[in-house]
């Protein structure tokens, strides 16, 4: 691995390419896979990878605000599905309340019959 580098540079150098981004590496590098094998599994780490954690951040900042005090007696589930409509607000704003309910109110009774 320590010798795909140096060689992956030369090669990448070589082709002049002046806006160099990570896509142009990896079209450049996958032109010999089992040369630079090492590389091209680490530049697809670094493209999987969060580029920061604002979405983490973002999510316990709203564990904050939904877990009160008053609701600290609430179960795990109850407060992911909670969390996720809180930091998902953009969609659940989308769902129509009215359609829910109604189609809520069409699925198969449940009730148990008391006599």
């Amino acid at each position: 691995m320590l010798s795909e580098f140096p060689s992956a540079k030369s090669l990448i150098l070589k082709k002049n390419i002046t806006n160099l981004n990570l896509n142009d590496i990896i079209s450049c590098l996958k032109n010999f896979p089992v040369a630079f094998s090492e590389t091209l599994k680490i530049i697809s780490l670094v493209l999987t990878l969060p580029i920061s954690t604002a979405s983490n951040e973002r999510f316990f900042s709203s564990l904050k605000r939904v877990k009160s005090y008053i609701r600290s007696t609430m179960g795990d589930e109850r407060l992911s599905d909670l969390l996720v409509v809180s930091v998902e607000k953009e969609e659940a704003n989308k769902i129509n309340l009215n359609d829910a309910v109604d189609s809520f109110s069409k699925l198969k009774s449940r009730r148990y019959p008391l006599m």
